[in-house]
């Protein structure tokens, strides 16, 4: 279980990470389903609660959403296309 302040971030920030991810993904129609991947996977991340409050989450998830939709080696790309 994470931290209240994980949880905190994440709906707080919700609607600025799906924006990030819209432009990330330069607006492709996956973005939604790339942005919640990535929300799941950063939930999960041993990092998280630091990252939050080093105030580096933000850039964590832009990293995790550019190589989630631009790898075709990453975990999101074989899961899902």
């Amino acid at each position: 279980m994470q931290s209240k302040t994980v949880e905190t971030f994440l709906s707080e920030q919700y609607n600025e990470i799906v924006t990030m991810c819209s432009k990330v993904c330069r607006g492709h129609r996956d973005h939604l389903d790339v942005a919640h991947y990535c929300i799941a996977d950063f939930i999960e991340h041993k990092r998280a609660e630091e990252l939050v409050l080093t105030g580096r989450a933000m850039n964590f998830l832009s990293g995790m959403m550019h190589r989630s939709f631009n790898s075709s080696t990453s975990p999101y790309h074989k899961l899902y296309r």
